[in-house]
């Protein structure tokens, strides 16, 4: 009694060991393995992995090995020892399981020449020491007994596709992969699933029952419970040439796997008679062909010669095997191939037929019907013969009568197998159907798309009515618009499959295969031939992969110039397009509309439905949304979008990510404050200007908890300013002659503007006009001179000039000299306003008979004047008293002979022209002594003695300064 394993309730059990092998150093592989320093095993070992069953060799560092504890054991190192040793393993009751070194394996077999063999006399015999003519035990599957049979041949072969099959009452077979297997589920099955041998195998399965004889002679079920791979080349053998195709290799029911006798005859094409036997490749043969009802010339291409147990003659003349096809017409009129066991038939060769009865009519050379009076078994070895395959119709006439060379059609999967996305046509997988006897024979070809024994749905064409349609499983694909593409073959057609499989079909990212069936006329049948074809998947999810929100680059900021990422601001009340690309899951698989029209992206905006796209066209979505422009900001404003109307089985697996999580700014700035137009820099003052520059000065505005601000925007003139003045609060620009406002207001980084701030100042280019009033000609002068002065701007002063042009004099304001500028008077008292009145008081200018010019000129608040002033002219006529003094010289001592001399001074306010003599007088009155001259005749005047010559010695002279 050992410690096993019981892999269905997961417990430690205690169990028989039945057997005990040991191997041989040189029956061994040439190493083995040392698994953490303490486990010796050899490669293909099985040991309990990760929860499964695992070949020691294709364990790995990092997998768990469990102990008799249930605990794991983490495998840390693995050592491969070159060196063939003798070794030992323990078949165990039931489970199967030991421990080994405390670590659970289980007892599989290393070698396939000691699979012991039934014997006929209850023996058994490993299959290497089987003799040909030893007598086994064998199973007729026609009525499920067992009987006795000789080997006829045995079949060595070096395999590398050998498996352990564990059976549930502790036995264990090594056969090689395409091993046929007669189950209870499923009749003949091979661990590889396909049908070599033609005899309708399927897949052998853990879970399966395979037949094996009990002690009474009879059959009982056994389960299958583990198949396992080996690794390596082995030497196989086989038993072939058996009586029912089949042996017993430890107790369990196998097949080796053909017909008619010597001297069957055969319609040759020239019109003779040769023996079965005797026909040869290449000898030609009289066949019929079915589709166009006329007799056709066939070549022999192959030929079979099996040794069968028993024959039926029919009619007395035709021997023949039950399984071999004849050409017959039914009592009811139906016409087709039939047999006598038309069960074997399909089993052996996969085709369908009626059974061959007592009287059918058979279909002669002379294409005559002939009936069947007599059908009789004769038992006994016998040596048959068949036309294995006869171009193009595969059939020919054996004792006159039509018969079939049990060419079964072929099918099988050939490539195009892809991802199957719901909804989009698949229109590259292509399978090949094939038949012996020509492609005509070929009638339905199926395509199944699932897994054997599974769910599938399945689709048939037809090849001679073109017709296509679904078998079953419809509900899981559609054929709209699709069509199936013939592409000619040798002995058959290539198809190109085109279908929609539906949302619901349920192999959601699960692997699918391909099954493959061809129909013949004659009632073949491939039956269905499965492949892995790869590892394709179908898929019905979808998600978004991509989402891009597209917005006015003004009125966004942050991330990608025109679009809304995350943490990105923007203002609302534009559009927004939302746009990406929708995809099958896990692919780069696009999603399209016509996939399914009912599909939608929804767009979502801060938890909010928003617009929706129906027309997805090659994965692209895109989505139009207006958000908000209601003031305030929210600093978690969202973008989402989720895919609306995926069909009954699809779903959407759009990563959270997408999200695009923004912030709205929908709050302007506040008003620039401090705002100063400045004539003639930043820090000048005034409200005039002489030139067109303006300085404007502010303080910045702010935005607060929002976008920021981006810049200032100033001008003049224009109330909305939009000519960016940037962020240092000044600026400067071009004004005109007048008034000029300056305005400005801040924007923020999302094209919020704030209110306008402004300035005025006035620019002046003009300069001032003066009048001046006329002064009309007299005999006084003005004792006032008017006039008036005006300009675009206030007016600073006026100012005059009073020229004796007789003269060319001016007047200083206390008297007369050089060009004087004497400032007038406004009359309302201050120059202040554009237009002014101005006088100068003239009452104090000392006036003389001469001619005169006034000329005045205005000044404004910039400083400009006027640069023509203004100009009038008078003359005055009057006769002011002239003026006369003694100055000095005058000598007080009189005497005698002595000259005197002396100075006096002569005026004329009127002018020095004016004086018509200047007059002196010496002693106590003017009569004494007087002298005269006229000071204008020159510098040296003539003197004139008045009086008092008497008085005087020579003659009086002057000089004249």
């Amino acid at each position: 009694l050992v410690k096993a394993f019981d892999e269905k309730t997961g417990k430690i059990v205690v169990s028989w060991v039945t057997k005990l092998y040991h191997h041989t150093s040189e029956e061994m592989l040439d190493y083995y393995l040392i698994i953490n320093n303490r486990l010796k095993v050899t490669p293909e070992h099985s040991l309990y992995v990760n929860g499964n069953w695992k070949n020691a060799w294709a364990i790995k560092i990092g997998d768990n090995l469990y102990d008799i504890n249930g605990s794991k054991i983490p495998v840390c190192s693995i050592q491969k020892v070159y060196k063939k040793v003798p070794t030992y393993n323990l078949e165990i009751e039931r489970y199967h399981t030991y421990y080994a070194n405390n670590i659970l394996v289980h007892n599989a077999k290393c070698f396939m020449p000691d699979t012991p063999i039934s014997m006929s006399d209850g023996t058994y015999k490993p299959i290497k020491d089987v003799q040909v003519g030893d007598v086994v035990k064998v199973f007729n599957q026609e009525n499920g007994t067992v009987e006795n049979a000789s080997v006829k041949e045995i079949m060595t072969k070096m395999h590398d596709d050998v498996y352990e099959v564990y059976l549930s009452n502790g036995k264990v077979l090594k056969p090689t992969a395409n091993h046929p297997f007669w189950t209870r589920e499923k009749g003949w099955a091979t661990i590889d699933g396909l049908d070599d041998m033609n005899i309708g195998a399927k897949k052998l399965e853990v879970g399966d029952h395979v037949y094996q004889l009990s002690s009474n002679g009879t059959l009982e079920e056994v389960e299958v419970v583990g198949i396992v791979p080996l690794m390596g080349d082995y030497l196989t053998y086989n038993l072939v040439d058996m009586k029912h195709g089949t042996f017993l290799a430890n107790d369990v029911v196998t097949h080796n796997t053909c017909c008619f006798p010597a001297g069957t005859k055969i319609t040759m094409a020239d019109g003779t008679i040769k023996n079965i036997e005797d026909v040869k490749v290449g000898d030609k043969v009289i066949s019929y062909d079915l589709q166009h009802h006329k007799k056709v010339v066939g070549t022999v291409l192959s030929t079979e010669s099996p040794i069968r147990e028993g024959y039926y003659l029919i009619n007395n003349r035709i021997r023949v095997t039950d399984e071999h096809p004849f050409y017959v017409m039914k009592p009811d009129g139906k016409v087709g191939w039939a047999a006598i066991n038309p069960r074997h038939l399909k089993k052996s060769h996969g085709m369908n037929a009626f059974p061959l009865e007592i009287g059918d009519k058979l279909f002669t050379v002379n294409e005559k019907w002939v009936e069947i009076t007599s059908i009789v078994f004769h038992p006994g070895t016998i040596q048959t013969y068949n036309l294995k395959h006869v171009s193009p119709c595969n059939n020919f006439y054996a004792e006159g009568v039509l018969v079939h060379n049990k060419y079964t059609p072929t099918a099988s999967y050939y490539s195009g197998a892809t991802n199957i996305y719901a909804g989009k046509k698949v229109t590259t997988i292509k399978t090949d159907h094939t038949d012996l006897d020509g492609a005509a024979d070929i009638d339905d070809c199926r395509l199944r798309i699932g897994v054997n024994g599974g769910n599938y749905f399945t689709l048939n064409y037809n090849v001679d009515t073109n017709s296509y349609s679904c078998n079953n499983g419809c509900d899981w694909v559609s054929l709209s618009g699709c069509s199936v593409t013939e592409t000619s073959i040798t002995s058959g057609y290539r198809l190109t499959w085109q279908f929609i499989v539906d949302w619901d079909f349920p192999f959601d990212d699960t692997d699918y295969d391909v099954g493959v069936r061809t129909l013949d006329e004659s009632g073949g049948d491939s039956g269905w031939q499965w492949s892995e074809a790869g590892t394709y998947t179908f898929e019905n999810d979808l998600e978004v992969v991509s989402l891009t929100v597209t917005y006015p680059d003004a009125y966004e900021y942050g991330g990608t110039a025109g679009q809304i990422d995350d943490n990105d601001w923007f203002k609302g009340g534009y559009t927004a397009t939302a746009s990406g690309t929708i995809e099958y899951e896990g692919s780069s698989q696009t999603f399209d509309s016509s996939y399914a029209s009912g599909v939608y992206v929804q767009l979502k905006y801060d938890g909010g439905n928003a617009n929706t796209d129906t027309t997805i066209s090659s994965g692209a979505y895109s989505i139009s949304y207006t958000p908000t422009n209601a003031n305030g900001i929210d600093t978690t404003a969202y973008w989402d979008v989720t895919i609306e109307g995926i069909p009954s089985g699809g779903s959407d697996v759009t990563a959270s990510s997408i999200e695009i999580t923004s912030k709205r700014d929908n709050q302007a700035p506040t008003t620039p404050t401090s705002v100063q137009c400045r004539p003639d820099s930043y820090t000048d003052t005034g409200e005039y200007d002489d030139d067109t520059t303006i300085y404007f000065t502010w303080t910045n505005a702010n935005d607060g908890s929002g976008s920021g601000i981006a810049t200032h925007y100033a001008e003049i003139g224009d109330s909305t300013p939009d000519e960016a003045a940037g962020n240092d609060g000044q600026d400067t620009d071009t004004g005109t002659e007048g008034s000029n406002t300056y305005y400005v207001r801040a924007k923020d980084n999302v094209g919020n503007y704030g209110s306008v701030a402004s300035d005025t100042i006035t620019i002046d280019l003009t300069n001032p006009d003066t009048t001046v009033d006329d002064v009309p000609d007299g005999s006084t002068g003005p004792t006032s001179i008017t006039g008036d002065a005006t300009d675009n701007i206030k007016l600073l002063n006026v100012q005059i000039y009073i020229k004796n042009t007789t003269d060319n004099t001016y007047w200083t304001g206390s008297g007369w000299g050089s060009i004087t500028w004497l400032n007038a008077a406004a009359d309302d008292g201050s120059f202040d306003e554009t237009s002014e009145t101005w006088t100068y008081d003239s009452s104090g200018v000392t006036w003389a008979s001469k001619n005169y010019e006034v000329g005045a000129k205005a000044y404004d608040i910039v400083d400009h004047e006027d640069l023509t002033p203004a100009t009038d002219t008078f003359k005055l006529t009057i006769n002011n008293a002239p003026t006369a003094s003694y100055y000095s010289g005058a000598d007080p001592v009189h005497y005698g002979g002595k000259q005197y001399s002396f100075e006096t001074h002569h005026g004329d306010p009127d002018n020095a022209h004016d004086i018509a003599y200047a007059y002196a007088a010496i002693g106590s009155s003017n009569t004494e002594i007087q002298f005269r001259c006229d000071p204008n005749e020159g510098e040296n005047p003539t003197v004139t003695v008045m009086y008092g010559s008497n008085y005087l010695i020579g003659t009086p002279t002057a000089t004249r300064t």
